[in-house]
């Protein structure tokens, strides 16, 4: 049943402007805050990586992107050539890493620093500067 009260509608309007204060939720539209389809158009991030330096993995394009938080400067820190099957990534300081069956540390080029010694699916972390 729709009823149409201005009393329940007055209370409602109430509960609504009363909620950041009573509940410490507030209500505000979400804004883009950096469009990475302008660095490339098919940019599709599947793993972002904050610490330190932030870190976008777009695994179709093969690609880690640095991002700049306070600047919103973007760029391509590995591209097509350096990654190719990635699946997942992590960060310590300013090392980057990212799993391709083994794990590799992405700097001028890729250095292997874990050698495959799983079965199945995996995920990577960094803990105290290692990699796991």
């Amino acid at each position: 049943m729709n009823v149409k009260d201005p009393a329940i509608d007055a209370l409602q309007k109430k509960i609504d402007d009363s909620r950041a204060a009573v509940l410490g939720e507030y209500r505000i539209p979400p804004t883009m805050f950096l469009d990475l389809t302008l660095l490339s158009s098919d940019l599709k991030a599947i793993r972002f990586l904050f610490w330190r330096a932030d870190y976008v993995l777009d695994k179709s394009g093969e690609r880690i992107v640095s991002i700049d938080i306070s600047s919103k400067k973007s760029q391509v820190v590995a591209g097509p050539g350096e990654i190719n099957s990635a699946q997942d990534l992590a960060g310590y300081e300013d090392k980057v890493y990212v799993l391709e069956g083994t794990i590799y540390e992405v700097d001028s080029g890729s250095t292997k620093v874990i050698d495959k010694t799983w079965s199945g699916n995996a995920l990577i972390s960094a803990f105290a500067g290692i990699c796991t």
